[in-house]
């Protein structure tokens, strides 16, 4: 489980990184003058970057809106592809298991 989160993040964060490198290439001809290089290439990297997010959430949410049950623990590759870009280090997310949840005892319910 942990080579296979390793192997995903690696490949997002390549893949990230190589998006902007062409971003921050393009930004260099496209606007030559702006006063800030990292804030055009940064603007034009979400011009693809923001939408394709947007269509990836919303054929997760056609695929898992079927029932309560989908939407709460299923995942679809989109929905993965999405968190895994946004939050690569959070990759339990991606996981179908339930994150444990500590409460503390003075919460809990006693089920005597």
């Amino acid at each position: 489980m942990a080579a296979t989160v390793a192997h995903e993040v690696a490949i997002y964060s390549v893949c990230q990184v190589a998006a902007y490198a062409v971003c921050w290439k393009a930004s260099e001809r496209l606007m030559p003058k702006a006063p800030d290089r990292a804030f055009s290439a940064d603007a034009l990297y979400g011009i693809f970057y923001y939408p394709a997010l947007v269509l990836l959430a919303l054929d997760a949410t056609v695929r898992l809106g079927a029932d309560v049950t989908t939407r709460w623990e299923g995942t679809v590759r989109s929905s993965q592809v999405g968190i895994g870009s946004l939050l690569p280090l959070g990759a339990s997310a991606t996981t179908n298991r339930p994150r444990p949840v500590y409460i503390p005892a003075d919460r809990q319910i006693d089920k005597r």
